[in-house]
């Protein structure tokens, strides 16, 4: 796949066919406050894909801004993922990889013509942030810790198929394949 970034600024994406496994990712950038209590943020940006075709396995996030993703064809999976030998109860278990989605203080509007596989929605500030789960994230975040940039109250994220249905949240083994390589992809 190819990817694309804005650390503030906007991004237009314009396909007459398909677009496949293409990252878009429009964060914000922050620093830690002198008196360590809080954060000051930068950036953001708006986001607008568009394809005459499918979207497929992709991922596109907004931290700050409004994002429109449409589909003359479908939203969904160009490959597969399976959980390597090593991933315990998990070892050898597929699942498709549908276009995901994240957002923070973020409205997301998604639509597609012929169906919409939704793999996840996300808030990516939080996707490795459990201690708990052995993961050696804390030591390479900005000040030790997440940057904690939840979704707000005017976070939105809505999803709609002319002539097919909204699958949502099929990605099935998220926790296995966001584990940085530990797994084989089929």
């Amino acid at each position: 796949g190819q990817g694309v970034m804005s650390a503030g600024g906007n991004v237009a994406v314009t396909a007459g066919g398909d677009i496949r496994q293409l990252s878009v990712s429009l964060p914000t950038t922050w620093k830690a406050d002198p008196d360590g209590q809080g954060v000051t943020t930068y950036g953001g940006g708006h986001l607008d894909v568009r394809a005459g075709g499918d979207i497929l396995s992709g991922s596109y996030f907004v931290a700050k801004g409004q994002g429109s993703i449409e589909a003359g064809g479908a939203i969904g999976a160009d490959f597969g993922f399976t959980a390597a030998s090593s991933s315990g109860p998990y070892a050898g278990l597929s699942t498709p990889v549908s276009t995901l989605f994240a957002l923070q203080d973020a409205q997301l509007d998604v639509r597609a013509r012929a169906g919409a596989d939704i793999g996840g929605v996300y808030n990516p500030s939080y996707v490795l942030a459990d201690a708990s789960s052995g993961s050696d994230i804390a030591s390479v975040l900005p000040a030790g810790r997440t940057d904690a940039q939840g979704y707000s109250a005017a976070s939105s994220f809505q999803a709609v198929s002319v002539a097919g249905n909204v699958v949502f949240d099929s990605l099935s083994l998220p926790g296995v394949l966001f584990d940085y390589g530990a797994a084989d992809v089929a």
